[in-house]
């Protein structure tokens, strides 16, 4: 069973002073069916309860904000895997027409293979070892620029 109290948001306070203020507490009081009382202790609060309302918008905006600062990174970070896709096709190609050594394939290896790994969530277990990455045949799946 319910004991008959009620909980007011700050809003509906706020509204309740704005309306005490122009009709006076007891017809707000009456008007509203809250205890003249209450309606008194929250004027007195008034300027909390402004406070608060205020911090609560500022932090809509800067939820807002960080949100936005979000969707940038997202962007940024689509352009960086781009940009790294297109240095490893570009790496590979080299390999496969022989334009590098086993050494410099090797060096290729360690800075694609932990941005890979990175990317795709691969352990390192799931990715050759260095010694075989020479011996590996690498296949180009053919973009719509090399047609």
């Amino acid at each position: 069973m319910r004991n008959g109290r009620r909980s007011y948001s700050i809003k509906e306070k706020l509204e309740a002073i704005k309306l005490a203020e122009t009709i006076g507490v007891k017809a707000a009081s009456e008007k509203l069916g809250i205890n003249f009382s209450l309606i008194y202790k929250w004027r007195n609060k008034k300027e909390y309860f402004e406070a608060f309302a205020k911090s609560k918008k500022n932090s809509k905006e800067e939820n807002q904000a960080n949100s936005e600062t979000d969707n940038e990174i997202s962007q940024t970070r689509k352009y960086i895997i781009k940009f790294i896709c297109i240095f490893a096709r570009n790496a590979l190609k080299g390999i496969e027409q022989g334009c590098y050594t086993d050494e410099q394939i090797i060096r290729l290896a360690r800075i694609l293979l932990p941005i890979y790994e990175k990317i795709t969530g691969l352990d390192r277990k799931d990715i050759p070892h260095e010694e075989t990455l020479h011996k590996l045949k690498i296949e180009i799946v053919p973009t719509n620029e090399d047609k």
